[in-house]
């Protein structure tokens, strides 16, 4: 989702059988000051991967709209 204009993530929202960030219940637990920053950047670059490697094109859904207007701007009308 997006406020004012930054892309915010939550690594506990993912899919139960998602493998990429492992031990984040463990690091959450130990209070690991890096854990946070570490998950949003694994979680942001596996959206850009997917984002840009279709062949014929992608389509991004949002329910929320000003998440709709921030990719919106993000697309260059080529």
């Amino acid at each position: 989702m997006v406020r004012d204009g930054v892309v915010q993530t939550d690594a506990f929202k993912r899919d139960t059988r998602d493998k990429t960030i492992r031990g984040l219940k463990k690091r959450t637990k130990n209070k690991d000051p890096s854990i946070k920053h570490e998950v949003d950047l694994i979680i942001k670059n596996t959206y850009r991967t997917l984002m840009t490697r279709g062949m014929k094109g992608c389509y991004l859904y949002c329910t929320d709209a000003e998440t709709l207007e921030y990719f919106r701007g993000c697309v260059g009308n080529d």
